[in-house]
């Protein structure tokens, strides 16, 4: 596609469908690991029925609130629009403006799926954090306005996902595996419950490790825009947080 006449910005609209597939994805695998879950319970821990009622309920609960959240995050996600000239790249969402000056980029990765449609379009700014682009209509449209737009020193990476993430049985297995992992590592800790503690201060360690690594690096903002940091603070505080708290409890469990 060629560049349009004097440089004028055109709009990009997030795509409706994709949200929606997105939408049906999550509920797909969050139905396939509680599923999963359930038949192993009956496999391995049928003699703590009790128990793993109240576990049920407590998990369906949060499983159930989490697919709410996302959809709703899906929901607004279909308000992104993004702006493009020659001289900026701009996001608009929730009244919020995210603007890239397009000279300042200089590396550009596009990942596409295995039918080769773009999955993702990532910047890298010069002074500032990688801007992700996903989920556009038009997204051939937006990728060949973008290069024809950069300079020409500009580095191009493209990026064939290995396996097809959008097939309908991917996120139902891919659940269905977490799912009886989840369960294995429980029946493993039961056998060996004088280890417990080390799986818990391991355990402790990676949420730690992870809330760092979320403060740091700021996924969120990376890929929704700037005005996304809080949330990326919010979580990388709750991973410390959390990970500290179990190693005050198996301290206290120790002594």
């Amino acid at each position: 596609m060629e560049n349009n006449t004097f440089g004028l910005p055109e709009e990009y609209n997030s795509s409706v469908s994709e949200m929606n597939r997105r939408k049906k994805a999550f509920l797909t695998l969050s139905v396939s690991f509680f599923i999963s879950l359930n038949i192993s319970f009956l496999v391995f821990f049928l003699s703590y029925f009790q128990l793993v009622l109240q576990f049920d309920a407590i998990l369906a609960l949060f499983l159930a609130l989490i697919v709410l959240y996302f959809n709703q995050f899906l929901e607004h996600s279909k308000s992104i629009i993004i702006n493009i000239s020659d001289q900026k790249i701009e996001k608009k969402w929730f009244n919020k403006n995210d603007i890239y000056d397009i000279k300042l980029i200089s590396c550009v990765k596009i990942k596409r799926t295995t039918s080769n449609l773009i999955r993702e379009i990532k910047l890298m700014v010069s002074g500032a954090r990688p801007f992700c682009i996903n989920g556009l209509d038009r997204f051939e449209e937006f990728n060949s306005r973008l290069l024809s737009s950069l300079d020409k020193e500009v580095k191009i990476y493209k990026i064939k996902e290995p396996i097809d993430y959008d097939h309908p049985l991917f996120y139902v297995l891919f659940g269905t595996i977490v799912g009886i992992s989840f369960i294995l590592i429980l029946k493993v800790l039961v056998i060996y419950s004088n280890y417990f503690w080390l799986f818990q201060f391991l355990f402790a360690c990676i949420v730690i490790v992870i809330g760092i690594y979320w403060l740091f690096s700021k996924p969120i903002a990376g890929t929704y825009g700037r005005h996304k940091k809080i949330v990326d603070n919010v979580m990388g505080t709750l991973f410390i947080v959390i990970g500290f708290a179990l190693m005050i409890i198996l301290k206290g469990s120790i002594y």
